[in-house]
């Protein structure tokens, strides 16, 4: 819908004044208005305010309305109309414009000169309509334009109140609409409803905010919001509040929040106010903005930008992997200028209001999954870990550290270096197991949160099922070190290397879209980057030990081996003592 001011402006200062011409009459007839709308569901009725006499502007081929009357719409065009009309009043200077009009001719020549009028004009005419309207049109299905349009026809010349049916619901999103306009000639208007719209963008940082964004857990998040002051034409009062819903995952700064309008901040409790509820811990939580006195944007700032900050604390809630943690924004808002609104700064029970669509954000957290495995691949257990890089601020270090028989619905069996594994015995395994028949299954994980500054070490214990994960993180580089080996196996001395990166959805609309996380590393500084195949948004790392090399047991046969060369050496060592001894007692 064209704005309201700017629409009468042009047409009544226009045309009205035209009346004051000495146009030459013309046959009236019948006409058609076209109404194209943006949304759907629509039924416009058109009331006719004004009739007159239909004539054209000398040596054009314009025509205007003469003799002006009440029109055919109103119920009433008696006294009770005009001692309506005659409450309306304007601040500068503080006059009622109307108070003096004895007829429609009068209030029409007010209206030609002050636009600035009609909008109480409007208001205070739309309480004296017919039941049934002048004409009526639906709007049908959208054109190739994305437009939807309605048809009124039949209808004489005039000027028209035109009205959405408010008995019709309209879509979530948009808005009733109320418009006067002249009808000397066909005429096509667009007429979309003028609901507000809102947006919901993240950032790691103040600027470049987008849909959604990598993030660590520990680590802050920003939020901005953004809508506009929308026109308010034919409302005195009018409702702008914004609900905000916070994903468990995510903890709010209450303090943080801050709103400019049109560049200029405003103050919390004078313009707006804000409250927030809170469940259980790794619950959503709840944001709402109430404006305040809204309506006072009505007439120098329709249009100017509102924007909302705010900034939250990714937790150890937080959903870790390729789906998000979400965070989603609504808008209540007036929505129906025909009505008069009863509540003050918020609706009251029985007050039309719109809302718009949920607008979307969203935040992924990913982790690394150390499997630490031998040679033939199967699982060690005792291992230890750290790890330090960009993004360790609050890492969660997951681990199962128990089993328990359960033969019926186990699936896992117990290796006898200690682990346990998903892995079947067989034919050629069964020497590795402790039990080929013996089924178990895993005690629920336990996962240790640690706050850390970045760059501090993050250690970590492998499981019994050789499984170790460092959860909480965002994008970016990390080192590995491994600082204790399972038994009877060779330390890694070299450090692990693992860039991560994370290719977020650019549009976020359902809240389901999953992120595209990649990494890759590497064995030592000099080692070439192998590209690891990421698992449901986790990092997944297979390393590998090797035992040491055998020395024979004690006990063993090189015990034996030991003790026969001592006999010979001491049998040697003997029969050299007896020659010696037999030399010197010959040559004495």
């Amino acid at each position: 819908m064209k704005k309201i001011r700017k629409l009468l402006s042009i047409i009544l200062c226009l045309a009205l004044t035209l009346c004051l011409a000495l146009p030459a009459l013309a046959t009236e007839g019948k006409y058609t208005l076209t109404i194209k709308s943006e949304t759907s569901g629509h039924t416009y009725e058109a009331y006719q305010i004004f009739a007159g006499d239909l004539a054209k502007i000398p040596n054009t081929e314009t025509y205007t309305l003469v003799n002006i009357q009440w029109g055919s719409g109103l119920r009433s065009t008696g006294e009770d109309l005009m001692a309506e009309l005659a409450k309306i009043s304007v601040s500068e200077p503080a006059e009622y414009p109307f108070a003096s009009c004895e007829s429609a001719d009068d209030v029409a020549t007010k209206l030609a000169e002050n636009a600035a009028l009609v909008d109480a004009f409007a208001e205070a005419v739309g309480k004296f309509l017919k039941d049934d309207p002048t004409g009526t049109g639906s709007t049908g299905a959208a054109t190739p334009e994305g437009k939807y349009v309605a048809t009124i026809s039949n209808l004489p010349a005039g000027y028209y109140l035109v009205k959405d049916d408010t008995d019709v619901t309209i879509g979530a999103g948009s808005a009733y609409t109320k418009f006067i306009l002249k009808l000397v000639k066909d005429e096509m208007v667009d007429a979309k409803a003028d609901a507000p719209e809102i947006d919901k963008k993240v950032s790691n940082t103040t600027s470049d905010y987008k849909d959604a964004a990598a993030a660590s857990v520990g680590s802050k998040v920003n939020f901005q919001l953004t809508s506009n002051v929308p026109p308010m034409d034919g409302y005195d009062k009018y409702f702008f509040i914004v609900e905000d819903t916070l994903s468990g995952g995510l903890t709010l700064d209450e303090n943080s929040v801050a709103i400019t309008l049109d560049g200029a901040p405003l103050t919390k409790d004078t313009h707006y106010t804000v409250t927030v509820t809170k469940t259980v811990e790794g619950q959503p939580t709840s944001l709402k903005i109430v404006f305040k006195n809204f309506i006072q944007y009505k007439e120098d700032k329709v249009g100017a930008p509102i924007v909302i900050t705010y900034s939250a604390t990714v937790n150890e809630h937080a959903v870790v992997g390729k789906d998000p943690n979400t965070n989603s924004a609504k808008l209540t808002y007036s929505n129906d200028p025909n009505y008069d609104y009863v509540g003050d700064n918020e609706p009251g029970t029985d007050d039309p209001v719109g809302e718009t669509p949920s607008t979307i954000s969203a935040v992924y957290v990913t982790a690394i999954q150390i499997n630490k495995v031998n040679s033939e691949k199967y699982p060690l257990t005792g291992a230890e870990f750290t790890l330090t890089g960009d993004g360790v601020i609050m890492t969660g270090v997951t681990t199962i550290n128990g089993f328990d028989v359960d033969n019926e619905h186990g699936t896992y069996y117990k290796l006898k270096n200690g682990s346990y594994t998903t892995t079947a015995p067989n034919a050629e395994n069964s020497s590795l197991y402790e039990s080929t028949t013996t089924k178990y299954s895993p005690a629920a994980p336990t996962t240790a949160w640690t706050t850390k500054d970045v760059g501090v070490d993050v250690k970590g214990k492998v499981g019994l099922d050789g499984v170790l994960k460092f959860e909480g993180l965002g994008a970016g580089t990390y080192t590995i070190k491994e600082t204790k080996a399972p038994e009877n196996y060779n330390k890694i001395n070299e450090d692990i290397i693992v860039t991560i990166t994370c290719t977020p959805p650019k549009t976020i609309t359902t809240g389901d879209e999953a992120c595209t996380w990649t990494a890759t590393y590497q064995i030592g500084t000099t080692g070439s980057p192998i590209t690891v195949k990421v698992q449901d948004g986790i990092i997944p790392l297979d390393i590998e030990n090797r035992s040491g090399a055998e020395l024979p047991s004690t006990g063993g046969i090189g015990t034996t081996i030991f003790v026969y060369g001592g006999i010979i050496l001491m049998v040697l060592a003997l029969g050299v003592v007896a020659v010696r001894t037999y030399s010197r007692k010959k040559n004495a």
